[in-house]
């Protein structure tokens, strides 16, 4: 089966190395490292397949808005080889301090409208993800996520891509449960 990485964020310049966007950017960095150019246009998403130590991944970045990938994802689904159980939905979280990691097989959206729309469209709350912290959790949220990063916010997550790549690489390899284990600090 295809391992299917599902990085969140808006399209369009405008929005290009804002917080909103650091699923885009974990999305480009998977890119880089597995030699997976996600360049193919899809009906409502960019997207790359390939091969990473023999597994099968699809790197997808929904072109449809935050809000909205749940669009996206249902036209994934009526592929076959995509399911539920090989999802890995990645995306910024407000309410994580910057840099922090968090992975979970399932749970609520915590109040992130693109996870909202991933779990109404696969119509369960059992899809993995892994989200990145912002840290703005005192601050208008709205204004805080379509900033772009300070320079040294940036150095930060950056930092954090490349652990959250890491933790990726596990999740398809070994399993969540090891890099829950080892990234959940």
């Amino acid at each position: 089966m295809v391992w299917c990485i599902l990085g969140l964020g808006n399209p369009g310049e405008a929005y290009r190395s804002t917080r909103h966007n650091v699923g885009f950017d974990l999305i480009d960095l998977l890119s880089a490292r597995w030699n997976i150019p996600v360049t193919i246009q899809g009906p409502s998403f960019l997207f790359g397949s390939g091969d990473w130590k023999d597994t099968p991944v699809l790197l997808v970045k929904p072109m449809t808005f935050m809000n909205r990938s749940g669009v996206a994802y249902s036209r994934l689904l009526k592929d076959p080889a995509i399911t539920r159980e090989k999802t890995l939905v990645v995306l910024d979280d407000f309410n994580l301090p910057l840099g922090k990691i968090r992975i979970r097989r399932k749970g609520s959206d915590g109040g992130h409208n693109g996870l909202r729309s991933i779990l109404e469209a696969a119509g369960t709350d059992e899809i993995a993800r892994l989200r990145l912290g912002l840290g703005g959790a005192d601050e208008d949220w709205v204004e805080f996520v379509l900033q772009p990063f300070s320079a040294k916010e940036r150095e930060v997550m950056d930092e954090a891509l490349h652990r959250a790549a890491q933790a990726v690489e596990i999740i398809i390899t070994e399993d969540i449960e090891k890099a829950m284990n080892q990234f959940n600090r």
